[in-house]
């Protein structure tokens, strides 16, 4: 499943959905859990949440560059074991994805864009760790997905030094945007 195709996919199973619900997102964590459950659909029994990257999740763990973190949505790789031999195929596991959310909800942009404008630097942080990720091969594919509700991140985030190989969805309640490598 090298083939990405199915990123695309999914990108617009969470735009249908989140067009269908702008106004129910209360959290990062429900962006998050709609990403799940699109990727659910595709993955059963794959997905998770808030993975951990520590030394007994991963073997190539260095205490001086991955301080305390977390990914906000994995999907495993085929061939992860279901059952106790799982613990020990884990720190070596080549996970399928590896995505990081932002939620730049509404009044980000005008009355608490003094609170939000913060997060743009966040979400490239979110980038670098996620190519480093890559880089390590612990995962095949990264997404940073950013909902903005009203446009902050998207009038921003030219600045950004932007590691082509993750992928960047900018999504709207009214439209969205997947940028191509190398940008923004």
């Amino acid at each position: 499943m090298n083939d990405a195709r199915w990123l695309d996919e999914v990108f617009e199973d969470f735009l249908l959905d989140y067009r269908d619900a702008p106004v129910t997102l209360w959290s990062e964590a429900d962006v998050a859990f709609r990403l799940a459950t699109c990727l659910a659909k595709r993955f059963p029994g794959r997905v998770h949440m808030e993975f951990p990257i520590a030394q007994w999740t991963r073997a190539d763990v260095d205490k001086t560059v991955d301080k305390r973190q977390f990914v906000d949505v994995v999907v495993t790789g085929e061939g992860l074991a279901g059952d106790d031999n799982i613990w020990s195929e884990l720190p070596t596991h080549t996970h399928l994805l590896f995505a990081e959310v932002k939620w730049l909800p509404r009044g980000s942009g005008t009355r608490w864009r003094f609170d939000h404008i913060r997060k743009i630097e966040a979400v490239n942080r979110d980038a670098q760790r996620l190519a480093r990720h890559l880089q390590l091969s612990r995962c095949l594919h990264a997404v940073v997905l950013v909902a903005d509700h009203e446009g902050l991140f998207a009038s921003e985030y030219q600045s950004l030094s932007w590691p082509t190989q993750v992928k960047l969805w900018i999504a709207r309640p009214t439209r969205a945007e997947e940028l191509p490598a190398g940008s923004p």
